[in-house]
């Protein structure tokens, strides 16, 4: 009824600290010009009255952070999609190794034209004894695989 000075009563929803009527927050809430704020998803106030997050970023754990697209994942500060990226893999810093790709979120093999990826090994389906016209199929002892065909 009296902040400041004699006869200065703060209007509902606000109260009198130092002399001056303010918005009395919730605890958690911050005040900022007078409205009350939650400052850790606030894009305006994040972190702090003021701090406003810059395009392409959001507010979360009063930090400004980087916001991905659908199906790209932040990596470091980076939008990866983890589908097709060979250093990250199915989930940041997963690497593949020498020779494989990323495919789906998996590191697989890859063959060179006209060879098929067999349980991880690239084999010629036209020759190789081991996986002869299809992976797994193996010619019998004195036979050699031809086009495909033990024979």
């Amino acid at each position: 009824n009296n902040c400041g000075a004699c006869g200065i009563v703060c209007p509902a929803g606000k109260v009198c600290s130092g002399g001056t009527c303010v918005v009395s927050c919730q605890s958690g809430l911050t005040n900022c010009g007078g409205t009350c704020i939650y400052t850790g998803t606030d894009n305006s106030n994040c972190g702090g009255c003021g701090i406003v997050c810059p395009s392409g970023k959001r507010c979360a754990g009063g930090a400004c952070v980087l916001t991905c697209q659908a199906g790209l994942t932040n990596c470091a500060g980076t939008c990866i999609n983890t589908s097709s990226d060979n250093s990250n893999c199915g989930g940041c810093g997963v690497v593949c190794a020498s020779g494989k790709t990323c495919s789906g979120g998996s590191c697989v093999t890859t063959c060179q034209a006209g060879l098929t990826n067999c349980a991880g090994s690239c084999a010629n389906l036209s020759n190789d004894n081991n996986n002869c016209g299809s992976c797994g199929h193996a010619c019998l002892s004195g036979h050699a695989c031809l086009n495909g065909v033990c024979q």
